[in-house]
């Protein structure tokens, strides 16, 4: 992508570089096994083993709100420079995310829109990654849905944290491992835990070992409901704008300066 504006390259490494360190902050946190386990007598002949887990510090989040800033910013940067980088403090342009045609058409196919100034190649480019059209590559044997693809948890998610909270992160539980020698009665929990976690309630007297795997993700709250794997998702919005999204303009830059069309 080295056609591409320097302002826009730079956001992008920089957003990976967040994203780097958020992931390997998570880590030293959940490799700190922070956890106490604490097995409470139920009713005979029954045990209930509880894990008590803290949640992620706040710094974390501090580390997202920078990453999702630059990820997006990189984006209001590509078309800033597709529009010939306009000296005019009134243009309202920026790189338009909606899941939503007619949305779409309200703010960048009017005057003085978010487009403004770009060449008509450029905008059927941006107006063809629009979550609202279904990729060709979408393959998988699942439901699309525009309001759950990359581009627009992006939007959404940078929008929350800029103008009205951080994203807070909490435990979750990625996987349980469980051994047991006389019996196959576990009971696992997955996903994001807001208080003590009960992984096991089996009988007393069967030899059994609990080993869960914990994780980090977002708090269970729009955007970010069903969000897992906070990682995960962050590293796929980083890898599909990478991949799928910039390389797409490069044709419209040479030598650092747009090719007028």
């Amino acid at each position: 992508m080295s056609e591409l504006p320097q302002s826009c390259l730079l956001r992008l490494e920089r957003a990976r570089e967040h994203l780097d360190t958020f992931e390997a902050e998570a880590k030293a946190f959940l490799d700190a096994q922070p956890y106490k386990r604490v097995i409470k007598k139920q009713r005979e002949p029954v045990n209930e083993t509880t894990f008590t887990y803290p949640d992620p510090p706040l710094r974390l989040s501090l580390m997202i709100s920078d990453y999702l800033h630059e990820l997006r910013s990189c984006l209001d940067s590509l078309v800033f420079h597709l529009a010939g980088c306009p000296d005019d403090h009134k243009c309202r342009l920026q790189f338009p995310i909606f899941d939503d045609p007619d949305a779409y058409a309200k703010k960048c196919k009017v005057k003085d829109g978010y487009l403004e100034g770009i060449s008509s190649e450029a905008e059927a480019v941006i107006e063809r990654l629009q979550p609202y059209n279904r990729p060709d590559y979408w393959d998988l044997p699942i439901p699309y849905v525009p309001g759950k693809m990359p581009l627009m948890r992006l939007h959404d998610l940078n929008r929350v944290d800029k103008h009205r909270t951080l994203h807070l992160m909490v435990r979750s539980v990625t996987m349980v491992g469980m051994w047991i020698a006389e019996a196959d009665l576990p009971l696992g929990v997955f996903g994001p835990q807001k208080d003590d976690t009960n992984l096991q309630r089996l009988a007393d007297e069967m030899n059994v070992d609990v080993m869960p795997t914990f994780g980090v993700s977002f708090e269970d709250r729009w955007p970010t409901e069903r969000m897992d794997n906070a990682p995960l998702y962050l590293r796929w919005f980083l890898d599909h704008i990478s991949n799928r999204v910039l390389p797409q303009f490069e044709r419209f830059f040479k030598d650092g300066v747009r090719i007028a069309l």
